[in-house]
């Protein structure tokens, strides 16, 4: 009786990827048909064929979803069956993200609905204005979250844009962009002001301060 002699548990395959299989038996001559059922999580419909099933296979899911096929080996009048299962994971499909930080404050970024054991990608920011933001620098090992620290250096809120692309178990998601708004953070010195007469109002407003600053006063 012919048998299957080729892995019955192939590489796991990236969702939307092609996966090949190339089925082999001891016994000469021998020839090879396939059934696949419909399977939870994977959009394609129930599929059959011969040898290689050369399909593209769709995870809807944030897991792994194991795919079985049902190879019949024939030779000599006679034939066996055996199940052939591949790993089938998801690509982190991420919308483009944005948030607020402040200045010289490290932010942390981490997108949401994404499969287990994410990890992320970017090149150095886009800023805008140009020259208003420092710290900003690319990272090519992939990371549990974006972060960095930035440091605003003015007194307007100003952006950096990362063009991040995530990597899940080996499968790599389309890039999306990652947009920090750095809010300025107000900082001004110590000041002595001139004297004033006893019963008189003083009024003082620094210099160069960010947009919208209130103030609170101590003794």
């Amino acid at each position: 009786t012919p048998t299957l002699s080729s892995t019955q548990t192939p590489n796991a395959v990236c969702s939307g990827s092609t996966f090949n299989y190339i089925p082999t038996s001891a016994t000469a001559g021998a020839t090879f048909t396939w059934n696949r059922a419909v399977v939870t999580s994977i959009s394609n419909g129930a599929g059959n064929g011969t040898y290689n099933p050369a399909e593209i296979l769709v995870n809807t899911s944030l897991n792994p979803v194991n795919v079985p096929y049902t190879y019949t080996i024939s030779a000599n009048n006679c034939s066996s069956t055996a199940i052939v299962t591949v790993p089938i994971n998801p690509v982190p499909n991420i919308a483009n993200q944005t948030l607020a930080a402040c200045s010289n404050t490290v932010f942390n970024l981490t997108p949401v609905s994404v499969p287990s054991n994410t990890t992320y990608t970017w090149t150095a920011p886009v800023i805008a204005p140009v020259g208003a933001i420092s710290g900003g620098s690319a990272q090519t090992t992939g990371q549990a979250s974006i972060s960095q620290l930035l440091t605003n250096q003015t007194i307007n809120s100003a952006t950096a844009t990362y063009t991040v692309t995530p990597t899940a178990a080996g499968c790599t998601g389309a890039s999306f962009t990652a947009t920090v708004t750095l809010n300025p953070v107000p900082a001004a010195a110590n000041q002595l002001l001139a004297a004033i007469c006893s019963g008189n109002a003083f009024n003082y407003s620094p210099a160069s301060m960010p947009a919208g600053i209130s103030y609170t006063c101590s003794n």
